[in-house]
């Protein structure tokens, strides 16, 4: 195709594809009289097999590779699944309006979600399990004009002639307003506290220059191609440059005398990365097999790590080259059932899970202690208990999900703090004791302990004792990732990969100090420093659990809490090694985590700063600006601090509603295939959901190139306009799992591919819609690229 992809296909008499062919191997189909898959067999010759309510065409099971049966049964008119029962039995149910919206949602447990929509299919308001009501009201244009949570506080938005979005107003008072040029791109943005960012634009609508109250922060140049070449800080004028291949991947990211290095595969999935610093210079390679599962990795040209996979594509084995193997065990809902870490036949961690009906961990057997855990009706940590720290607490939420209450029992003595906030979910007190102080943008300026400083951009740059004195300093880039610290007299200095992930860091000098390899989830598995290379252990809840060294010597261990708080470390590198808990780096000065676009207490199960994305309007729990993983620290994980994502047994459940919808029937068909598969694990219970992915966005009609981005839609219309099309015209829709709000480098992958389609198209319709048609289909092929998790794969 015009992307350079090569496809081959075969097709039975009624034109139905019976082969289809592409660089990683041939997928087979089988079909029933009625034309509907009921076979699929992969490269790997693994088989996925369905059969369907006839003659509706309607999904009645599915059963995996190697898997047990998920059953969907679908309303009276055979419009909208209705029930969903995974391979373990448990059941969720939906009831839905004669358009298809979910009206209540039952969980496993029994627990009912009530959604209320107005004439015009608009979400009027939205009741958890608790009762706790969540109101909306919508402007004359249909616009969001104001959310009232349970708590009764009202947030109001505002937007222009043009239903741009003018401003939001916090129930506080504190006011952001923003402004767009005759392109509808968005200039400028007034934060609370009065500081004014500006953004210039060049004639194809790329930002060139963003300032700060008049003075220059960030400068851009770009290619013919859209892709960006040049990025200056206006403070001290360091130039990063960048570079790309004939397929508009990057290929080199170069600043003064660090540079980055990518190579990718012909289906361009990152493969290849050499990090250099001066002369100095390492390499990292991941190889994987037909089905796009990581097999090996490699450091330097040898190998470090390897893979074996169960027929449903759950991992098997890990192995890496100092002996220490990892083995799984899972159920049949693909839930990992049991994990054991070895060194030959020595046992150094054997855990085994336990579930309740809503997929929640309840219970960890484990050679190192026990742990348990309860959840209230919405899913957030109740109770937890764990057997090596003598210690157990219980957690009472508002209405909002803020922590109320912690009852501590540690060592048979019983403790409770009491916590309270204001309007705006910020903590205000801990015990009763010194209030906590916040600016107007919502940053934390002062607690018990620190006093935090910030620059205009709301990024913590200082942090202070109470009396004064500096503990650390940060320094950060222009997609906000923390680029140094300095604490202790020690300045490090962080180099990213393509994503949120550390690749290497240096000294003042330029000298490398740390390595890091990560799997393709952003998972780290090899550090190396001093010349040596450590490789990373974790539990079944996905924690780092230590480093072994290259002969399989535990040099680090590590306990937490279920909020990532350190109960015991050991080791003589563990302090040395900065990546823990759930991967995050660990500020030992402070003990904060830092998650890129905020920082995590752990104690308070809190972030410092308002989460800069918002929250999901669908779930009024993710509005919550400040508690951490929908209070959730079990199964949620936040990398990045800007969306909470299902971390233990994600992977399932969105694989069962991407094979439902494959089989041609449409997500509209199967409703609740991924929807409700999601209850007990899968990739679609993700962005801002909690532990409910029914709460999210239902199935809805997606613009494959967005037609509401301020930075994005003219420039996707532009292209549009020359073969006279509209974004909002059937070539550019269709009807799938919908999150709502999409991260830009999925943006970005579309308009790099719609330019080269224009290119290749040079003015013809047909070929332009030909190419497109193939675009669309790789995205409806790996629905995941619609969730920010895909993206920090270094894809």
């Amino acid at each position: 195709d015009p992307l350079g992809y090569k496809v081959s296909y075969t097709y039975n008499n009624f034109s139905q594809p019976l082969t289809v062919t592409d660089v990683d191997g041939t997928m087979t189909y089988q079909y029933n009289a009625y034309g509907d898959v009921i076979k699929e067999i992969n490269p790997l010759n693994e088989e996925t097999t369905y059969t369907y309510y006839e003659p509706y065409g309607n999904v009645k099971t599915m059963t995996p590779p190697g898997g047990v049966a998920e059953t969907y049964e679908y309303d009276a008119m055979q419009n909208y699944a209705n029930k969903f029962s995974d391979a373990l039995g448990r059941k969720t149910s939906i009831i839905n309006d004669k358009y298809g919206n979910a009206k209540e949602v039952t969980d496993p447990k029994g627990n009912k979600v009530t959604f209320d929509y107005d004439e015009q299919e608009r979400l009027k308001s939205a009741v958890d399990e608790k009762g706790n009501k969540t109101s909306y009201v919508y402007d004359d244009n249909g616009n969001l004009k104001t959310i009232t949570n349970p708590r009764g506080y009202t947030t109001t938005m505002d937007y222009n002639n043009q239903n741009q979005f003018m401003s939001r107003e916090e129930p506080l008072g504190q006011k952001t307003i923003y402004g767009y040029d005759a392109l509808g791109n968005m200039t400028t943005e007034t934060k609370p506290d009065g500081a004014i960012v500006k953004t210039d634009y060049d004639a194809n609508s790329q930002p060139t220059d963003i300032r700060i109250n008049g003075y220059l922060k960030w400068h851009y140049e770009y290619d013919k191609n859209g892709n960006t070449t040049v990025i200056q800080n206006g403070e001290d004028q360091k130039i990063t440059s960048l570079t790309y291949d004939k397929a508009d991947k990057l290929k080199t990211v170069t600043k003064e005398q660090q540079a980055i290095e990518y190579g990718y595969s012909v289906t361009e999935t990152l493969t290849d990365i050499k990090g250099m610093s001066g002369a100095a210079f390492f390499t990292q390679r991941l190889a994987f097999d037909p089905a796009d599962r990581l097999k090996n990795v490699y450091r330097n040209g040898a190998v470090q790590g390897a893979y074996d996979y169960y027929p449903t594509g759950e991992p098997k084995q890990r192995r890496y080259v100092n002996g220490i193997w990892t083995d799984y065990t899972y159920d049949n809902a693909q839930q990992m059932k049991t994990l054991k870490v070895t060194k030959g036949t020595t046992v150094l961690l054997d855990e085994s899970l336990g579930y309740d009906l809503n997929g929640n961990i309840n219970a960890v057997t484990s050679s190192s202690g026990n742990k348990a855990f309860t959840y209230d009706k919405t899913n957030q940590l109740e109770t937890q208990s764990i057997d090596s720290a003598q210690l157990s607490e219980s957690y009472v939420y508002d209405a909002v999900g803020n922590r109320e209450s912690k009852t501590t029992v540690k060592n048979g003595v019983t403790t409770t703090t009491a916590y309270t906030y204001d309007a705006n979910n910020q903590l205000k007190t801990v015990g009763g004791g010194q209030a906590y102080t916040y600016d107007s943008n919502g940053n934390r300026t002062k607690d018990s302990q620190y006093t935090y400083v910030y620059n205009k951009f709301d990024q913590l740059t200082d942090i202070k004792t109470n009396a004064g004195v500096t503990v650390a300093t940060f320094k950060y880039d222009d997609e906000g990732r923390r680029v140094s610290k300095t604490a202790g007299g020690q300045t490090t200095n962080y180099h990213y990969g393509q994503g949120i992930n550390v690749l290497f860091e240096t000294d003042t000098a330029g000298n490398i100090t740390a390595e890091y390899l990560y799997d393709p989830d952003g998972f780290p598995l090899v550090m190396t420093k001093g010349g040596q290379n450590y490789y990373y252990t974790y539990n079944v809840l996905k924690e780092i659990t230590g480093l072994t060294n290259a002969s399989g010597t535990v040099v680090a261990s590590y306990t937490y809490d279920a909020w990532g708080n350190i109960l015991s470390q050991s080791g003589t590198m563990a302090v040395e090694n900065k990546i823990r808990y759930k991967g995050y780096r660990y500020d030992d000065e402070t003990k904060l985590y830092y998650l890129i676009a905020r920082y995590y207490q752990p104690t308070e199960g809190v972030f410092l700063s308002p989460d800069p994305e918002g929250g999901d309007t669908n779930d009024p729990k993710t509005q919550n600006g400040y508690a951490y993983a929908s209070s959730n620290p079990v199964m949620m994980s936040d990398p990045d601090g800007n969306v909470a994502w299902l971390v233990v047994n994600a992977g399932f459940a969105a694989y069962s509603g991407y094979k439902a919808y494959k089989s041609g029937k449409g997500w509209q068909g199967v409703a609740g295939a991924a929807a409700m598969g999601a209850i007990g694990g899968g990739k679609f219970k993700v962005a801002k959901a909690g532990i409910k992915s029914i709460k999210k966005k239902p199935f809805q009609v997606h613009h494959f190139a967005t037609n509401k981005s301020k930075r994005y839609t003219k420039q996707f219309q532009k292209i549009a306009n020359k073969y006279d099309l509209d974004l909002d015209a059937g070539w550019n829709k269709k009807r799938m799992r919908h999150q709502g709000r999409h991260p830009n480098a999925y943006h970005d992958y579309m308009l790099r591919n719609m330019k080269k389609l224009d290119r290749y198209a040079k003015g013809n319709k047909k070929d332009f819609q030909r190419g497109y048609r193939s675009l669309r289909k790789n995205v409806q092929k790996n629905p995941a690229m619609l969730y920010s998790n895909y993206w920090k794969k270094g894809r």
